[in-house]
């Protein structure tokens, strides 16, 4: 039987035994209890990169191979002495130990094979524009109430269209004056600043069927944009920020769920959107994964 890594994920079982399934975004939009099953031994998997990851991760229970087939990313690393980067180019391999929390930077578009022990992999976001911190209990977090959203005026527009995310973030969010320039023409547009005590440090936007004219008889909400800027990313803002639209939409009492969607894949934000309760619809949005948070 002939298998090609880039449409296929691979899972080894203790026993020796090959499963095979459909990989990509089929893959990651299974639901949590396949996801996790399917995980929890020996993992391989095929990936190409143009951006930076967007996320750390950590393998507790196996150390993790990382094959660069092509392309260039630097890995790093982090280590009880700090940041370890090890630059990748062409073709190389990395043995990320156990318990090692790693990311990547993408610096020429890439492919990478992954040979990983899935079992209890952790995630956490990253801030690639700033320091890399030793462990993640180091990261700078913010109190819930410093965090609030406001609208935007004529005063205060041009900061934030001045917003944006790491360069190697840009290819998955608009910039801010494009967004404001769609809300203009779209009745479903709901959208705010986001504010870390008084300073403007992000946006979101949301698409809200309730808002129309003549509203639909089971209207549906979904998050549009979100992003902060990446001088303030890893602060836990984001966070906050989503958890206030969701009480935001629970007390409009409009909308049964709220949706959103990803582009799958390592770095992608779905651990992040788990652990706030939102889950696999099994549907996909063009390339991305749709996930829903039923009220």
């Amino acid at each position: 039987m002939t298998l090609d890594p880039s449409e296929t994920c691979m899972g080894l079982s203790p026993d020796g035994a090959l499963s095979a399934w459909p990989g990509g975004a089929a893959f990651w939009s299974q639901d949590e209890a396949t996801l996790n099953q399917r995980c929890a031994n020996w993992l391989i998997s095929e990936f190409e990169f143009a951006e930076n990851w967007q996320n750390w991760e950590m393998h507790p229970e196996g150390d993790e191979l990382v094959y660069l087939l092509s392309g260039a990313a630097t890995l790093i690393l982090e280590t009880a002495d700090g940041p370890q980067r090890l630059t990748l180019h062409g073709r190389a391999a990395v043995r990320v130990p156990r318990g090692v929390w790693h990311t990547a930077e993408v610096t020429a578009p890439c492919r990478m094979l992954f040979i990983t022990w899935g079992a209890g992999t952790q995630h956490r976001p990253v801030n690639l524009a700033g320091p890399v911190s030793v462990s993640p209990e180091a990261l700078q977090r913010v109190e819930a109430h410093a965090v609030s959203l406001r609208e935007i005026t004529a005063n205060t527009a041009r900061a934030i269209t001045a917003l944006a995310v790491a360069p190697g973030q840009r290819g998955f969010v608009a910039s801010n004056a494009e967004s404001l320039a769609e809300a203009l023409f779209s009745q479903d547009a709901w959208y705010r600043a986001i504010y870390w005590g008084e300073q403007p440090v992000g946006f979101v936007m949301l698409a809200d069927e309730s808002l129309r004219a003549i509203p639909p008889a089971e209207p549906a909400v979904g998050v549009w944009r979100l992003m902060v800027d990446a001088r303030f990313q890893g602060r836990g803002i984001g966070r906050t920020a989503l958890q206030l639209v969701i009480a935001h939409v629970r007390e409009q009492g409009r909308c049964a769920a709220l949706t959103l969607s990803y582009v799958p894949g390592p770095g992608c934000p779905e651990p992040f959107y788990r652990s706030l309760g939102f889950v696999p619809t099994g549907r996909m949005d063009g390339d991305e994964v749709e996930m829903v948070l039923p009220f």
